[in-house]
């Protein structure tokens, strides 16, 4: 049972200090629940209640989310003997203040404490995220030959498998909530119960990616590569079209800094040394399905069998990892606030909105990687 597991992980803490007696048991009671599961149509529901349903929606959903995340910390055999210390014990605290926080009666009924309260959990709860992301590779650097040299193979291979699940789960979870907790905060703004919605057209949102990809590609090495934008289907980038902003701006621009990234890495000189850069191709088109499809298209090195292998999992990354990693030093290292896996919370974006990510890569030649999403039919 889940509030045996909380009992137990919890009694030292109650015999510490016995006036957190009904937190704990609180604690319990919501991680027994189960999380409502949700989806595009969702937050049409939403929209069609008042702001104070959504908000008593969120306010036992966010409870039951940080009870559930704190209690698979306490359980999973993978990370138990790590919780006290490092990234990890930091995030554990974090779900404990904010379970507590959200609890609160003043914050749960009172609408502005609730609406100021969801805006810090929004913010924080990314750095959460990133925190647990990299806790776990934490364990699996310092602790990897010992993870890796149990009784057996099989025993290897569980210990990394929890944890891919676990972060899988983690993202699934954060991904759903950052938009309903968006969805909250912008209805309650502009008082437009469909405001997460873009009522805009996809050039506007494939533009914005493109730009900030590209920009970003200019501050870190000096300059970018040309993107060259393609479609047969004009009428799908300009028409106004109601969709998600948030996770296909994510996606494309992810998709674009991973090609911009490999044609500058495999840049090709010439005899007097001047580089050439190849462009990125990025295609926009309607799908026979009455959906859309956006496809970039690199020219660069491509990805070899090993790294192709690895690409949709959150334990893999390129990026570079500090020596001694714990909460302090995290918050002196500004390179780690990205959470160092846009591909699979990519996939994990479009599957959330009925799609797919798709990636076909030739050593030597190039990587194209396709996102689909069908039309936005809410049923």
């Amino acid at each position: 049972m889940v509030m045996l597991s909380l009992s137990r992980v919890f009694r030292c803490a109650m015999q510490r200090n016995p006036s957190q007696n009904m937190v704990y048991h609180d604690l319990g009671i919501k991680a027994a629940q189960s999380l409502v599961t949700i989806k595009p149509r969702t937050f049409i529901e939403l929209g069609e209640q008042s702001l104070k349903a959504t908000r008593e929606f969120l306010s036992d959903q966010l409870a039951v989310k940080f009870a559930r995340r704190l209690d698979l910390f306490e359980t999973l055999p993978a990370l138990m003997p790590y919780i006290d210390r490092g990234l990890l014990g930091s995030v554990r605290q974090d779900y404990l203040d904010w379970f507590q926080r959200i609890r609160d009666p003043a914050v749960a009924k009172e609408p502005d404490n609730f609406a100021a309260t969801l805006d810090f959990l929004r913010h924080r709860h990314h750095d959460a995220v990133s925190r647990t992301v990299w806790g776990v590779r934490e364990i699996l650097r310092k602790n990897g030959e010992r993870l890796r040299s149990g009784d057996s193979d099989v025993e290897a291979y569980a210990a990394e498998e929890q944890l891919q699940h676990f972060l899988t789960d983690l993202f699934k979870k954060y991904i759903r909530f950052e938009l309903v907790m968006n969805h909250y905060l912008l209805a309650r703004q502009s008082g437009d119960s469909t405001a997460i919605l873009n009522k805009g057209s996809l050039r506007d949102t494939i533009g914005i990616a493109l730009d900030n990809s590209t920009g970003l590609c200019r501050t870190r090495r000096g300059f970018s590569p040309n993107v060259d934008v393609q479609t047969s289907t004009p009428a799908v980038l300009t028409t106004p079209t109601p969709h998600f902003r948030r996770p296909i701006h994510y996606v494309t621009q992810e998709l674009l800094k991973n090609a911009l990234r490999a044609t500058v890495e495999s840049a090709k000189y010439s005899g007097n040394g001047q580089a050439s850069y190849p462009s990125v191709r990025l295609e926009c088109d309607a799908t026979a399905e009455g959906g859309y499809m956006v496809r970039v298209t690199d020219r660069g090195d491509g990805i070899n069998k090993e790294a192709m292998d690895k690409v949709w999992s959150f334990l893999y990354t390129t990026a570079e990892f500090p020596p001694d990693l714990t909460y302090e030093t995290w918050k002196r290292e500004p390179k780690l606030a990205g959470f160092g896996c846009g591909l699979p919370i990519s996939r994990l974006y479009a599957n959330f909105l009925g799609g797919d990510l798709t990636l076909e890569s030739t050593e030597g030649k190039g990587t194209q990687a396709t996102l689909t999403l069908p039309p936005l039919v809410i049923r």
